[in-house]
């Protein structure tokens, strides 16, 4: 019963992780966040009783710098979009132009 307390505690971490990176307006800052998240919960994986406890505590302390971060860009970030965000929306863009779908207007 603990272990499945522990795994929705976790579960609910990474998500919170998710949310919070995807808050960053500028590409690169959100996807090192998404990256660090993904690493960090993968090599968290395994862990079970105070070890899983531990990566949980350093879990909430790492979302709430995150946080933090993702205030600080949101006052300091210029409004235009990266080359890389160009790159995937173009990506986007031409695969819905060659799978036919969507119906929508350009």
């Amino acid at each position: 019963m603990a272990g499945n307390a522990a795994r929705s505690q976790a579960i609910s971490l990474y998500r919170s992780f998710v949310r919070e990176a995807k808050g960053f307006k500028d590409y690169n800052f959100r996807e090192y966040a998404l990256r660090r998240a993904r690493a960090g919960f993968e090599e968290n994986r395994a862990a079970s009783g105070d070890a899983a406890a531990a990566a949980l505590a350093e879990g909430n302390a790492a979302l709430e710098v995150l946080r933090r971060q993702a205030l600080i860009s949101s006052l300091y970030t210029k409004g235009g979009a990266s080359v890389m965000e160009a790159r995937v929306k173009a990506a986007k863009i031409a695969k819905r132009a060659s799978g036919g779908g969507g119906g929508g207007s350009a």
